[in-house]
C-alpha cells in the first residue's frame, strides 16, 4: 500500500514537468515538491531523491518523452553566453598555445595547415616525432665527440656542437654533405668525418671519386663557427610569445578555480559542471610538453635560408661551388617537420637520413626478448603515448570526484577522448609503415588526423552545448536504490572537496607536464645546448686563438701546409678555387696527386691504422 500510494504521489508531482526538457531547476523543484507531499523514504539527504528500482523503471521509461526520460529525452541547451564564456576561458588560451607551434616555412601554406592539423589530431605520434628528432640530433652528436677522441689535442665542445648543428642542418633541407652518400650512419661518421672539429666531408669530384677534407686553418674554423651561428639564428622561435601563451592557458585554469571557489550557487551555471570543465583541460594539457620541446628544435625563419647558410659555409670553406636544391618531399622525410617524422620506423631513407645509434638487436648477440624488440621500434611511441595519458588520467580522476562520484557520463567522456587518440595513434602507425611516396604519406596522415578531430571536437560541442546536463548524468546507484544527485543537492560536497581534493589534482597536473619537460631536457642537455647556442660573436681575450686554444702570446699566422713524403702525408690542402691564379685543371692535378701519395701511404699501413690527424706545422 505504502509503495502504490508513494508511487501515485510521485507520479501526480512530475506530471507538471513531464512535458518538458530536463531542466536542473525543474527537477530540484520537483524533489522539494515530492518532498512535502510523499511521506515515504523516498528522499535521502545524501543522495536527494532515492527510488526503488520499479519506481525508477516507471518514471524513466526511456521511451517516455518527458523529463524523467534517463537517457532520451529532449536536452536543454545552455544559454548561449554561457556557452561562449566557456569557450572564451577553456578553449580559447589552448587555440592560442597550439597556434604558437613553430612551423616550417615549406613554401605551402597547405604544410603549415598539416603542421597544425597533426598536432591536434595525432599528439602521441606528434610528441614522438619530437623525441626522435632530440634521440637523432644527440646520436649525430656523439658520434662527432666519438670522432675526435683519438686526437692528441682533442677540439672543445662547442666545436663539437658547431658541427653538429651544420650537419642536422645539411639533413633538414634533405642532402648530406656529399652528393652521392644516401645514409649518414656511424661508419660514415667515423670513417669520413675525420679527427677534427673543423673537417667536414663532401664531394669535390664530379665522378664516383669521393673524398673527405680536413684543415686546421683559422680560416675553416671561422666559417663552420659563422654557419653554427647563423643556423642557431636562424632556428631560433622566439620564447616571449610562446611563454605568454603557456601562461595564459595555466592562468586560465587558475582563474576559473579561483572563480568556482568564490561563488555562490547558481542553478543556470552550476558549480559541478565548472569542476568537470576543468577536467577538460587536464585532459588536454600534453601542448605544454610538445611546445616546450618543439621551440627548442625550432625551425628556420624563411624556406630557403638554410640552404643560403649552408651554401656561404662551402663558399667559405672554397668548395666547388653547388646549388643545395632538392625537391621538396625529401625535406619533410628528412625531419623537415619535427613532428612528423615516419622515418622513425624506417632503417633507410634517401637523402639525409640520420641512422647513426645502432639497435641493441644488431649489438646483442642471440636471439633478442620479444619486448626487447618492442621496445626498441616502439620507445619513442610508448613514451609519448604515456606523456599524452597524464592529462587524460587527472582530468578523468577529478571528474569521478565530483557527485555523482566513479563512473558516470563525465568520466566516460574524458575516457572516450583519451581513447580517440589512442586509435589515432594506431592508425598512425599503420600509415607511418606503408611504403609510399612522400606526398601519399601526407595525405594519409592528413586524413587519419582529421578523423581524429572531428569525433574530438563533437565531444567538446556536446559538452559545451549542455547534452550531458541531464537526469542519466546526475543519477548514482547505491545497493538497491537509485538516487539523483543534482548539483542543488551536492554544492556542500564540491564546497568542502574544492581545497582538499580538487585543488591537488589541478596542481599535481601542471606541475606534472612541467617535470616531463625537465626530464627531456635534462636527459637531452647537450642536444638543447647545440640547438640554443648563442649566435653572437665570441668576446677574445689576450693571447686566446680564434679556436678556443689558451697559448701564452697572440695568435700566430697560419703557416700553409708543405708537402710530405713520410706516413704524416696530410690528406689534402684545401685550394681557394676561384681566387688565386692556379687554374682548376692544375688544382685537380695537384688533388689528385695529394690523395694519390695519401693512398700510397695508407697502403704501406696495416689495416689496423687509422687516419692520423694533419700536422701542418713545418
Amino acid at each position: 500500500m505504502a509503495l502504490t500510494n508513494a508511487t501515485c504521489t510521485f507520479s501526480t508531482a512530475a506530471s507538471n514537468y513531464t512535458a518538458q526538457p530536463f531542466n536542473i531547476t525543474w527537477v530540484a523543484d520537483l524533489i522539494r515538491h515530492v518532498n512535502q507531499t510523499c511521506q515515504t523514504a523516498m528522499l535521502d539527504s545524501a543522495l536527494g531523491i532515492v527510488w526503488i528500482e520499479h519506481i525508477r523503471s516507471l518514471i524513466s521509461d526511456p521511451g517516455t518523452p518527458g523529463i524523467l526520460s534517463y537517457w532520451y529525452s529532449p536536452w536543454n541547451k545552455y544559454d548561449i553566453k554561457i556557452v561562449l564564456g566557456r569557450l572564451i576561458d577553456y578553449k580559447l588560451p589552448l587555440a592560442v598555445l597550439i597556434f604558437q607551434l613553430p612551423r616550417a616555412p615549406l613554401g605551402k601554406r597547405r604544410l603549415e595547415a598539416f603542421t597544425l592539423l597533426h598536432l591536434v589530431g595525432s599528439p602521441v605520434t606528434s610528441i614522438a616525432g619530437l623525441l626522435y628528432t632530440f634521440s637523432q640530433a644527440s646520436a649525430v652528436l656523439e658520434a662527432v665527440r666519438r670522432s675526435h677522441r683519438q686526437l692528441p689535442s682533442p677540439p672543445d665542445e662547442k666545436d663539437c656542437e658547431v658541427l653538429a648543428l651544420v650537419l642536422i642542418a645539411y639533413a633538414s633541407i634533405g642532402m648530406t654533405p656529399e652528393r652521392n652518400v644516401n645514409v649518414i650512419n656511424k661508419e660514415a661518421i667515423d670513417r669520413y668525418l675525420s679527427l677534427s672539429a673543423q673537417c667536414l666531408y663532401r664531394t669535390l669530384l664530379t665522378q664516383s671519386r669521393q673524398v673527405g677534407i680536413q684543415t686546421q686553418s683559422p680560416e675553416n674554423t671561422d666559417a663552420f663557427r659563422k654557419a653554427a651561428r647563423s643556423l642557431a639564428a636562424d632556428r631560433r622561435v622566439e620564447k616571449v610569445p610562446v611563454l605568454a601563451a603557456l601562461i595564459g592557458f595555466v592562468a586560465a585554469v587558475a582563474i576559473k578555480y579561483a572563480q568556482i571557489n568564490h561563488k555562490d550557487y547558481d542553478d543556470d551555471d552550476p558549480q559541478a559542471i565548472g569542476i568537470w570543465s576543468l577536467s577538460s583541460s587536464l585532459t588536454v594539457s600534453w601542448p605544454i610538453v610538445a611546445m616546450f620541446l618543439a621551440c627548442i628544435i625550432g625551425v628556420p625563419k624563411s624556406e630557403d635560408s638554410t640552404r643560403r647558410i649552408l651554401e656561404q659555409l662551402e663558399e667559405d670553406l672554397n668548395l666547388v661551388k653547388r646549388k643545395l636544391t632538392v625537391d621538396i618531399q625529401y625535406p619533410i622525410r628528412s625531419g623537415a617537420i619535427p613532428i612528423y617524422r615516419p622515418d622513425r620506423f624506417r632503417q633507410r631513407r634517401p637523402n639525409g637520413v640520420l641512422q647513426i645509434t645502432p639497435t641493441r638487436e644488431s649489438q646483442t648477440p642471440g636471439k633478442v626478448p620479444l619486448w626487447i624488440r618492442i621496445w626498441n621500434r616502439f620507445k619513442f611511441d610508448i613514451c609519448a603515448l604515456l606523456i599524452v595519458s597524464t592529462g587524460p588520467a587527472f582530468g578523468i580522476g577529478l571528474a569521478a570526484l565530483v557527485p555523482p562520484t566513479a563512473w558516470n557520463c563525465r568520466t566516460v567522456d574524458k575516457f572516450v577522448m583519451w581513447g580517440i587518440y589512442a586509435v589515432g595513434w594506431l592508425l598512425q602507425i599503420g600509415v607511418d609503415h606503408l611504403e609510399c611516396s612522400t606526398w601519399l604519406g601526407v595525405s594519409l596522415t592528413a586524413v587519419v588526423d582529421f578523423m581524429v578531430v572531428v569525433p574530438f571536437a563533437w565531444i567538446i560541442f556536446i559538452t559545451q552545448f549542455g547534452l550531458f546536463n541531464r537526469l542519466g548524468c546526475y543519477t548514482l546507484k547505491v545497493g538497491d536504490v537509485w538516487g539523483v544527485l543534482l548539483p542543488p543537492f551536492t554544492w556542500d560536497i564540491v564546497q568542502k572537496r574544492l581545497d582538499s581534493v580538487y585543488l591537488p589534482l589541478l596542481v599535481g597536473a601542471f606541475i606534472l607536464q612541467f617535470l616531463i619537460c625537465g626530464m627531456v631536457l635534462g636527459w637531452f642537455w647537450q642536444t638543447t645546448k647545440m640547438y640554443c647556442q648563442s649566435d653572437r660573436e665570441p668576446r677574445q681575450t689576450d693571447g686566446e686563438l680564434e679556436n678556443g686554444r689558451m697559448l701564452g702570446g697572440p695568435p700566430e699566422r697560419p703557416r700553409a701546409a708543405t708537402p710530405q713524403t713520410t706516413d704524416e702525408v696530410p690528406l689534402f690542402t684545401v685550394p681557394r678555387i676561384g681566387r688565386d691564379s692556379i687554374s682548376q685543371t692544375d688544382m685537380l692535378r695537384e688533388f689528385l696527386d695529394t690523395v694519390g701519395r695519401n693512398r700510397d701511404s695508407e697502403d704501406k699501413k696495416g689495416p689496423e691504422d687509422n687516419i692520423r690527424p694533419v700536422d701542418n706545422t713545418p
